[in-house]
């Protein structure tokens, strides 16, 4: 009987989890490499930043509109555009409200008749006009809202009639009376109503006041 063959050790096989960290590790380094690459590479496409322009992307911006006005122009002889952003103080220790005109119906009497049974019908010869306005807060104290009555507004006619505006329920009314408080940056909104003779198509003033301020030292905006 022939000696049976000395058993061989088999070949020893390495545990290849070290491989696979090795393999993670450089693509993780590839990874970082190619995305800080690529940004530096798009960087460079774009060129440096223009002067104010990281303070600009993490500032709060002001309302669309027409121009923007830093002080508030103050009587009909500094009237301004109707599209323009305007600054108005709604209590004397509020701050500035950054406020435009947003929309104008001049002839609204339909939709006020919709909005509200108990609105009233204007007169014969009358009819409503509606405006629109919103804000942002910009001054460092709460101050109230309620029902948009942040802001008076006066529509003075062509022929320098004041029309005040009514007591008449709009179709944001419900909206802005839920917001009875601004907190500074806070956006707000006001929807007022007037009645005015049939003829009006859009000439004239709206005057910016505080509430029962004197219109003649108001913010004036040409209505069209």
């Amino acid at each position: 009987m022939q000696p049976t063959p000395p058993t061989q050790p088999l070949p020893e096989h390495r545990p290849r989890t070290s491989f696979y960290v090795a393999v993670a590790a450089v693509s993780v380094i590839a990874g970082l490499l190619l995305g800080v690459g690529g940004f530096f590479g798009i960087r460079a496409l774009q060129g440096p930043p223009s002067p104010g322009e990281e303070e600009v992307a993490t500032e709060q911006t002001v309302p669309e509109g027409g121009e923007v006005l830093a002080e508030a122009p103050v009587g009909p002889d500094e009237a301004v555009a109707h599209d323009a952003v305007v600054p108005f103080e709604p209590t004397e220790d509020s701050g500035h409200v950054d406020v435009r005109i947003t929309a104008v119906d001049w002839d609204a009497t339909e939709e006020i008749r919709e909005t509200n049974s108990l609105n009233d019908e204007p007169a014969e010869g009358m009819k409503n006009i509606m405006v629109t306005f919103e804000g942002v807060h910009r001054g460092e104290k709460p101050f109230a809202t309620y029902g948009g009555h942040w802001i008076d507004v006066t529509y003075v006619a062509a022929d320098g009639t004041e029309h005040k505006n009514g007591a008449q329920v709009t179709p944001l009314y419900d909206e802005i009376s839920q917001k009875e408080t601004a907190v500074p940056t806070d956006e707000i909104l006001s929807q007022q109503a007037f009645v005015v003779p049939e003829g009006i198509r859009g000439e004239g003033h709206f005057v910016l006041t505080p509430r029962a301020g004197d219109v003649q030292e108001g913010i004036w905006i040409r209505a069209s």
